[in-house]
């Protein structure tokens, strides 16, 4: 698990579990159903760096992002990713922006969720917590 994640999280004291599977060389662990899996996408302009955290199976609409925070948004640069999230594996971002100083942009589809499962810095790592302490 990224260790400013796990920090942000013990920290506050915010209860989850982390899932690992022990060699990275094993078939993959069962991963939950994509409805119930969130993903983060580092995106950039000139103002800086945020998060957009959508459920796996969604892709981040970058046109309504522009127009609804009025920002020239693009993917960021992956070298810029590896940068910021320097104690997590490329592919497996933690979508807490605030564990890495960073806002956030959260897709109102995860607010129904009651349970949530992200990766934890690590392809081999996911968290699970209740939606409700995600939030």
């Amino acid at each position: 698990m990224a260790t400013k994640l796990r920090q942000y999280l013990d920290q506050r004291g915010v209860p989850y579990e982390l899932l690992t599977r022990p060699n990275s060389d094993q078939l993959p662990m069962r991963a939950p159903a994509p409805t119930q899996t969130a993903k983060s996408v580092i995106l950039g302009d000139n103002g800086g760096y945020l998060m957009a955290v959508v459920p796996a199976n969604h892709e981040v609409d970058l046109e309504f992002l522009r127009r609804y925070i009025g920002r020239e948004l693009n993917l960021a640069r992956l070298d810029d990713v590896q940068r910021i999230f320097n104690d997590c594996q490329p592919g497996a971002i933690p979508p807490i922006g605030e564990a890495y100083d960073m806002n956030i942009l959260l897709d109102e589809v995860l607010f129904d969720w009651p349970d949530i499962y992200f990766h934890a810095g690590r392809i081999s790592d996911l968290v699970h917590m209740r939606g409700h302490d995600f939030r």
